[in-house]
């Protein structure tokens, strides 16, 4: 069974690179509205309500990672160098690209900002928190680093890089599932005890243990793809169909109470934050139980245009917001000289090209930076 499963994980999950292609434009979705609010003629719509629930993105990346990262970590548990090879081949990886643009945001951006009377209100007190990959602790209080405001989801991605995979060494295969609930229950929990406070929207939403669900989620389907007995269930489609359902239920319940498609909210903070892991869930295991097949979710996922946004998503996620903040000094001034009728049709293409120019500086930073440290992964590759 586990030389079956290696070969499995070898191989390419191209629908998996659709999910993170998915994941990523729903981030810049929401963030789309930096570039510019919506002109009035577009507001009857409700088109910002949708706009706004593409926070969720964050929650799809969240249960990716789980499922990926325990994934490989099952695959090679057996390992001689199961701890240095993961442990590096993140390094590589993250690291290079993550630690660059803090340098480059608080030595260069700030204090040519400082320079010209701009961000007066920002300074380099929060740089240590994002060298280490805690600054999500000080975001969760109200603290802001302007263009690195979204990279408080890369520190609790790292936080579960660093302790993970000791988990899933000591939890074995037979009690990595109850672990897994068993966090979720108390991460779940403990927004429930917190969803009332006075710290701000941020405090549920970037706080590492409140946000511990979708990892451990994604993280229990990886268990379930490399069990026996359970992936014959997942392949009948039932049982996806039934978790996928009861996630949008909830959903529409929260959306309902809640009144708001944003994260902030004591229904959306809690049970809206478990309704996104089910549904994400019932997402990556399809992608991964039904790859290849012909239906038309698992070809949509297959795009080649996906695929590739998929591919540099990373970048993307880092780059996004710099790029649509300085893009969004120059668009809302051009939309206001256009009439009325027009600034609809002009705002979309304005985030057009936004999206085109975040896509084109991915590109250059997987083959200017990315690629040259990931070619070092072979030098740590598994040892049995």
């Amino acid at each position: 069974m586990r030389t079956q499963e290696r070969d499995r994980a070898a191989q390419w999950i191209p629908e998996l690179d659709g999910v993170r292609g998915v994941a990523v434009l729903l981030v810049m979705l929401c963030h789309s509205l930096v570039i510019s609010p919506l002109p009035q003629s577009a507001r009857r719509l409700h088109l910002k309500g949708l706009l706004v629930l593409g926070w969720s993105g964050v929650d799809l990346f969240f249960v990716l990672s789980g499922f990926l990262i325990t994934g490989i970590l099952l695959d090679t548990e057996d390992s001689k160098n199961y701890f240095s090879s993961f442990y590096a081949r993140r390094v590589l990886r993250i690291f290079p690209l993550y630690l660059i643009s803090v340098f480059a945001y608080f030595h260069i951006a700030l204090p040519i900002a400082h320079h010209f009377g701009g961000w007066q209100f920002m300074d380099n007190s929060l740089e240590p928190w994002f060298w280490f990959h805690l600054s999500n602790w000080k975001i969760a209080f109200g603290a802001t680093a302007h263009w690195l405001t979204h990279f408080w989801s890369l520190s609790i991605e790292e936080q579960f890089y660093v302790f993970w995979p000791i988990v899933v060494f000591f939890a074995g295969r037979r009690w990595l599932p109850y672990v897994c609930l068993a966090l979720g229950a108390a991460s779940f929990g403990l927004r429930e005890m917190y969803a009332e406070n006075d710290f701000g929207s941020s405090f549920l939403y970037t706080l590492t243990p409140f946000r511990i669900e979708p990892l451990v989620f994604g993280s229990l389907a990886a268990v379930l793809v490399r069990s026996e007995r359970a992936y014959p269930i997942l392949r009948s489609g039932r049982f996806l169909l039934g978790m996928t359902t009861c996630g949008a239920l909830m959903l529409f319940a929260v959306l309902i109470t809640g009144r708001t498609t944003g994260f902030e909210g004591p229904p959306m903070a809690t049970y809206g934050f478990t309704s996104f892991a089910l549904i994400f869930s019932g997402l990556v295991l399809y992608s991964y139980v039904y790859s290849g097949s012909p239906e038309w979710p698992a070809s949509l996922l297959r795009k080649p245009s996906l695929r590739a946004i998929g591919k540099y998503s990373y970048a993307m996620y880092v780059f996004h917001l710099p790029v649509f903040l300085v893009y969004g000094v120059v668009v809302p001034r051009i939309l206001i000289a256009l009439p009325e009728q027009w600034r609809f049709s002009a705002w979309i293409f304005a985030v057009l090209v936004g999206f085109a120019l975040v896509y084109g500086t991915a590109v250059l930073s997987w083959h200017l930076l990315e690629k040259h440290f990931w070619r070092l992964k072979d030098r740590f590759a598994v040892k049995y």
